[in-house]
């Protein structure tokens, strides 16, 4: 169902003013706040930040009068910037709690939280892909729509990294770590075999986050991401395809604004079609849901972009018989106008 235009009008400034705080939040310039040591009767700078939850210092320069001149004005900027942080957080949670009375969906605060320390540390935003269904659940604001409950419910965080594009960290984040500093109850899931690393976690309630990586050619064990999570992923079938085009989003958490990065929702609804094809008899729910997903958001692609969707969809059938069997399968579960209008 489109939610009314107010609303709409209301995410988008709302998303605006997420990614602007965000970009106050992560600049390039890294080195932290700045601290004087003197050495041998001499004064210098150092940069000091936290790494890995760890105090680490880098030198910056000598002490002179025009380096004392350039951090006196950087520290001034900063105390500025911080000031306007604090006005920004401030309308987006009030206009978070507009939008959930708008009858957006928002994120309970564990889930928000999780998602939160992700983002901060660009694994969902500007590194990975979230995925699975909270990337669903991001295409309501950007969309304009208002899902059923159903098609939200979810307990799993699913992020995807691709090791052939994903550009390694100058200090690779530690997932475990990062997820533990938000639930100290999160542990590893073991693999089901020994040549299969971790490649999940749960913590408090059930919450899951599980790291994927695309599947191509024979499966032979984990996706080792040392350099990007300290950590595996486990290779999925498909997912390069879903991961080819992806956009900005922002989910919504009792806080404010969560910046993501998720498949283009033309691409999320054909892999759903595929992804229920390919499920057993004992996942009825899970394609059942699928369904229900790929259905939605390709009605609302007709609409709002069926060339995107047309594309992605000729793209995925000319990747062999077992792809167009999969997506013929699925498509007979969908309305007959559905049907009628992605036979390209």
């Amino acid at each position: 169902m489109e939610i009314d235009i107010a609303v709409r009008t209301l995410f988008a400034e709302f998303q605006e003013a997420v990614f602007r705080r965000f970009e106050l939040e992560h600049p390039p310039d890294e080195s932290g706040t700045f601290v004087s040591k003197t050495l041998k009767g001499k004064k210098y700078w150092y940069g000091q930040r936290y790494v890995d939850g760890k105090m680490v210092q880098k030198y910056h320069a000598p002490s002179t009068p025009q380096n004392d001149h350039d951090i006196f004005n950087i520290r001034k900027d900063r105390q500025g910037k911080k000031i306007l942080l604090r006005k920004l957080l401030a309308d987006e949670q009030n206009r978070a709690a507009m939008l959930k009375r708008g009858g957006l969906p928002i994120l309970d605060p564990l889930t928000s939280s999780v998602l939160k320390a992700l983002s901060d540390a660009l694994l969902i935003y500007k590194g990975g892909v979230l995925v699975g269904s909270y990337a669903f659940w991001a295409y309501a604001g950007m969309l304009g729509q208002r899902f059923e409950g159903g098609l939200l419910k979810t307990l799993d965080i699913d992020m995807a990294f691709d090791p052939l594009v994903a550009m390694p960290l100058e200090v690779p984040v530690s997932l475990l770590k990062l997820l533990k500093s938000v639930d100290e109850h999160f542990r590893e899931v073991p693999g089901f075999l020994p040549k299969y690393s971790p490649h999940s976690y749960i913590g408090l309630h059930g919450l899951r986050v599980d790291v994927l990586a695309p599947l191509r050619g024979k499966h032979r064990g984990s996706v080792r991401l040392e350099k990007i999570i300290g950590a595996a992923a486990e290779p999925v079938r498909f997912l390069d395809f879903l991961m080819k085009k992806s956009v900005s989003a922002v989910l919504i958490g009792p806080g404010g604004g969560i910046p993501v990065t998720v498949p283009h929702p033309a691409r999320y609804a054909v892999h759903k079609l595929i992804v229920a094809a390919r499920r057993p008899v004992t996942e009825s729910s899970k394609r059942a849901k699928d369904i229900a997903q790929a259905g939605t958001l390709i009605d609302i692609c007709l609409k709002e972009e069926p060339a995107e969707l047309k594309n992605a969809f000729r793209e995925a059938q000319k990747e062999g018989k077992k792809w167009r069997a999969y997506l013929l399968q699925s498509l007979k579960r969908l309305p007959t106008e559905t049907q009628a209008a992605l036979s390209v």
